[in-house]
């Protein structure tokens, strides 16, 4: 961890965004005074601004908060309320008009996605009935509105881009649809209620491939991330359970936000603890390599998060943001809303032993590349592999002595992934940087 701030105020936050390279905002709300808050850091950790605004319908967080094409940050509160704030001085502008005012009955915003100076907005009435609009803040006009969608959705999932979003629709089974606009037709659906108890987020991937996060139950509550193909085919599904408690029972893993990263590494970040009569657990953050190996797991048992929904943003260099709640399973501490920055580290699997002499050298490289195994190492069903950021295989050979060099004049790519496994099973992994 590079840093953390946390707000001294007892609060809880939920939201996390990059605004830039060097601006983040998060939101969340203050327990005791009923007020929604938003704040700007640096990526030094430096603590610009706060905002904090009624809390009129009890939410949360903020529906939404973004960057519009001139640099403005913008606001939409779960009530209808739209804000800007100036990136230069930080003022706030709150005179724009409630975007539900337009509608003659009450809605209910789940959730928005902005599409140059266009908000896309999904919600629902008092009939449940899944309601889809357009809002200019160029112009201040509405367009697009779509009542009843297709399908009766059990919850709207979100927006993987501006004209892509997915929702979840029950007959007698769970299923996962991706829509393109208009959103009429599904473009892909997958039946999602045998591999998860709960589904709770997806992504889609540069290569439009789906990851599906969600938990199962058994004698504990355990994480679960499923990876599909473009046509909805499982390629993999992950469980992670939770460690056995010191004390508690009903040991639980629970995930809450998943991005990917521009390397195509999925980061995870999530709670995992036990309940005694409540929830006592440590925030957890991890990284997934596109076939499903832990490349890297932490946990930050000071931060006590409890139940809290954390998040995180990636910055271009590959360094992790992430915000949440300290203090919510500790009674003598009172909630505190916080922020963290993480680098960007070389991702090795954490299996490997740390006194073995795994090397993949010169990093940067140029012509050629040597890898250098340890002493012990198998090599039975042993492979070096290379990926592009694309997540395609370019370059296998099997490995058959502890020193290898391989050329390097055919590949074009700037960036790879090597990977080495031993009997079928992936040991190491290394991010190289061609020149």
């Amino acid at each position: 961890m590079d840093w953390i701030y946390t707000y001294k105020t007892v609060s809880r936050a939920h939201k996390i965004n990059k605004v830039s390279d060097q601006v983040y905002i998060v939101s969340g709300y203050m327990e005791h005074s009923n007020l929604i808050f938003c704040g700007l850091f640096d990526s030094s950790g430096q603590h610009l601004k706060t905002y904090t605004f009624e809390n009129r319908n009890y939410s949360s967080s903020v529906a939404f908060q973004g960057v519009l094409p001139n640099g403005e940050i913008a606001l939409l509160l779960y009530d209808g309320r739209l804000m800007r704030i100036n990136p230069f001085d930080y003022s706030i502008d709150s005179s724009l008009a409630d975007i539900l005012t337009y509608f003659w009955e009450p809605v209910t915003i789940y959730q928005a996605y902005l599409k140059h100076d266009t908000l896309c907005v999904v919600g629902y009435n008092t009939d449940a009935n899944t309601l889809y609009f357009e809002y200019s803040f160029y112009n201040n006009s509405y367009s697009n509105i779509k009542g009843n969608l297709k399908y009766p959705y059990t919850a709207i999932g979100g927006f993987f881009n501006y004209h892509s979003m997915y929702s979840l629709r029950k007959n007698d089974s769970l299923y996962f649809e991706h829509f393109t606009a208009p959103y009429d037709t599904a473009v892909v659906s997958i039946r999602i209620d045998t591999f998860f108890k709960t589904f709770q987020k997806a992504i889609l991937s540069n290569r439009n491939e789906y990851y599906l996060m969600g938990y199962a139950l058994d004698s504990t509550i355990y994480g679960v991330i499923c990876k599909f193909d473009t046509t909805g085919q499982l390629k993999w599904r992950k469980t992670f359970r939770p460690e056995k408690p010191s004390r508690g029972s009903r040991p639980f893993k629970i995930f809450t936000d998943l991005k990917e990263s521009s390397d195509s590494v999925i980061l995870i970040v999530g709670t995992e603890g036990s309940y005694i009569t409540g929830p006592i657990s440590n925030s957890i953050i991890i990284k997934l390599s596109t076939f499903g190996d832990v490349l890297w797991e932490d946990k930050k048992a000071f931060l006590h998060e409890g139940n809290s929904n954390n998040e995180l943003a990636l910055d271009s260099a590959g360094n992790y943001y992430v915000t949440g709640t300290a203090g919510l399973s500790d009674y003598s501490i009172p909630n505190r809303a916080y922020i963290a920055k993480y680098s960007n580290e070389i991702v090795q699997n954490k299996h490997v032993d740390v006194n073995s002499t795994f090397s993949i050298y010169p990093n940067p490289a140029t012509d050629f590349i040597y890898i250098q195994l340890p002493n012990h190492f198998d090599f039975n069903k042993s492979f070096v592999e290379f990926y592009n950021l694309q997540g395609q295989l370019i370059y296998k050979s099997i490995l058959n002595q502890l020193t290898e060099s391989i050329p390097l004049n055919f590949i074009k790519d700037k960036i790879l992934l090597a990977r080495i496994s031993s009997n079928g099973k992936s040991v190491y992994f290394q991010k190289i940087i061609l020149e």
